[in-house]
């Protein structure tokens, strides 16, 4: 969350959510689910980052469409902005 406000970058996003408050830890798919019933979302629209590959496969295997692993701050922008690209353009 650091990353994100450092960046102005909360505002491209539904919401931040927590283990605690979800009652379901990642990896567990259901966790992912949770989240997105929460803020109304379809996986095939939703971006998911993370520092553990663990929870970036969790992601994927929920079906979210963009899971992003990060790993430094210039990747995250690199990986925000194509994912920005694709969706402009329309795919």
């Amino acid at each position: 969350m650091k990353v994100m406000r450092e960046n102005g970058w909360p505002h491209l996003f539904d919401g931040f959510f927590t283990s605690c408050e979800l009652g379901v830890v990642k990896p567990h798919r259901d966790a992912y689910l949770a989240v997105l019933r929460a803020v109304g979302a379809e996986p095939s629209q939703t971006v998911f980052v993370d520092d553990r590959e663990e929870n970036v496969i969790g992601a994927k295997l929920a079906g979210i469409r963009w899971p992003i692993r990060y790993r430094s701050i210039e990747q995250l922008k690199q990986d925000i902005w194509r994912i920005l690209e694709i969706t402009t353009q329309g795919e």
